[in-house]
C-alpha cells in the first residue's frame, strides 16, 4: 500500500482514529498530516505508518473493504466503568490495556469498535482479523 498520490482534501480513515481529512502534505519523514473528524490530528509516512518502527500502516485511502458493511450488533457493546481496564489493538496489531477514565482516547477507541473486556475477546475479533489479513495481502507493495 502506498499513499504518494494523497492530496490535501482527500479523505482517508485511520485504525485509531476513524476517519479524516489530510490538511497538509512537506517532504519529511511524516509528510501527511491528518486532522480527523473525532477531533485528534496525526502525521503518516507515505506508507500509512504513524511511526516508522510500524509493521503495518494505520491510515488508508478509504476505510478498507474489511470494514466495510459491518454489522454492528444491535445490543450494546461492553463498555467498562470508569477506572476499570479494556483491551484495544495497537497500530502494530499488539494488544494493549488502558484504564478507561472516560478520556478522549478512551471514548474515540470505543467509537471506532476497538475496544474489548478481554486480549482474548480482542485476538477473536473481527477488526483484529481483519486487520492482519488486510496486511498480509498487502504486504511488499
Amino acid at each position: 500500500m502506498n499513499l504518494e498520490g494523497i492530496e490535501v482534501g482527500d479523505r482517508v480513515w485511520g485504525i485509531l482514529c476513524g476517519y479524516g481529512t489530510v490538511i497538509g502534505m512537506d517532504k519529511s519523514d511524516y509528510p501527511i498530516s491528518v486532522d480527523f473528524d473525532n477531533g485528534n490530528s496525526g502525521e503518516f509516512t507515505l506508507e500509512g505508518k504513524e511511526y516508522s518502527e510500524e509493521k503495518e500502516p494505520s491510515l488508508f485511502f478509504e476505510i478498507p473493504k474489511m470494514y466495510k458493511n459491518k454489522e454492528y450488533p444491535k445490543k450494546p457493546r461492553w463498555r467498562a466503568n470508569t477506572g476499570e481496564s479494556y483491551f484495544f489493538i495497537n497500530v502494530t496489531g499488539k494488544f494493549c490495556e488502558f484504564l478507561d477514565d472516560r478520556e478522549s482516547i478512551d471514548n474515540e477507541l470505543f467509537d471506532v469498535g476497538n475496544y474489548f473486556k478481554s486480549e482474548k475477546i480482542a485476538k477473536e475479533s473481527e477488526l483484529y482479523k481483519a486487520f492482519h489479513k488486510y496486511n498480509e495481502e498487502n504486504e511488499g507493495e
